[in-house]
């Protein structure tokens, strides 16, 4: 989620909007689940955007309450 440094137009507030209103939509077109795939368009440089793919995981945290994980997709 980190901006590098000297990146225009980007900081990490609008990138934790940008990537949590994706996986709202994502939720919003998926047919349930506990891992979800879906696509985010991010800038690292200051010449252009790039498709990043994340994942979503539900399930037990510490206690049996659920928790919702978003990582890129090889991590576990």
């Amino acid at each position: 989620m980190e901006v590098p440094e000297g990146v225009e137009g980007q900081d990490e507030k609008g990138r934790l909007w940008d990537i949590l209103n994706m996986f709202r939509f994502a939720v919003k077109r998926s047919d349930g689940g506990s891992e979800l795939l879906f696509h985010v368009l991010v800038r690292n440089d200051n010449i252009a955007t790039k498709l990043v793919t994340l994942k979503a995981l539900c399930g037990p945290g510490n206690t049996p309450d659920p928790v919702l994980t978003i990582m890129l997709p090889d991590e576990d």
